[in-house]
């Protein structure tokens, strides 16, 4: 029987040979690892120490067992950030204000990013910084007539393009993992708001979009700020 520091070692030695296979190009994501029989053969462990390991990799998302299948290389992380934050939650070692704080985090550094890595020194380039933000204009033109649960959709989907300007794919990672939590809330204060609110909201949004046009990063905070000063129902999250 394999002893607790036996797995733990193999734990390390199934990510060294996982990482040694994408270097050498071997496997990416979506691609099928080696049998147990093979990574057993292979590293010279025991079948217990490698399915320990391979089910710690799937509880971090980066595994996904298909039964009869095998085991394939995924990017889920965002999954598992998403259970973490959710049980700190649960179990009160963090709040709602604290989720808020650090999506405003990550979108106020996402749009200095974003404007510090814009390229706009020449009338082409800045013709390919308008069409890549063209998404963002066209979200905010669709908010401006949106009812109901599109409101929801339409918001979610310019926070996370928000976040893709940066170019940082942790920040990705991050975002989808912290949104996800909030999901309930969202919905509860968007679906409720007055028109008058809604249209407040949408503002900042545009605010935001223009800011990026303009490389404006000064607009662009201030804008962040003003949407998250709204107070939060937090209970939705805790209940």
């Amino acid at each position: 029987m394999d002893t607790e520091y036996q797995k733990e070692k193999a734990y390390v030695t199934v990510i060294a040979y996982i990482k040694q296979l994408v270097q050498d190009g071997q496997l990416e994501f979506g691609g099928k690892l080696p049998s147990e029989r093979e990574m057993m053969a292979t590293l010279g462990l025991g079948r217990n120490s490698i399915r320990e390991a391979l089910r710690t990799l799937e509880n971090m998302g980066l595994l996904s067992c298909v039964h009869g299948k095998g085991n394939y290389l995924v990017n889920r992380i965002g999954e598992s950030f998403s259970s973490v934050f959710s049980m700190l939650l649960f179990l009160k070692q963090s709040s709602f204000d604290e989720v808020q704080q650090l999506r405003r985090g990550l979108e106020m550094q996402s749009l200095l990013l974003a404007v510090q890595g814009a390229d706009c020194a020449t009338a082409a380039a800045q013709a390919q910084w308008r069409e890549t933000l063209e998404p963002l204009g066209k979200l905010v033109e669709d908010m401006r007539q949106a009812i109901g649960r599109e409101r929801v959709t339409l918001d979610s989907a310019f926070h996370e393009a928000l976040i893709q300007c940066s170019a940082n794919r942790l920040f990705a990672v991050l975002q989808k993992a912290v949104s996800s939590l909030c999901e309930a809330a969202i919905e509860n204060v968007l679906t409720t708001a007055t028109d008058a609110q809604w249209q407040a909201l949408v503002d900042c949004h545009e605010t935001i979009y223009q800011s990026l046009l303009n490389r404006d990063a000064q607009a662009g905070i201030a804008a962040i700020d003003q949407h998250y000063a709204q107070p939060s129902p937090e209970s939705l999250l805790t209940n």
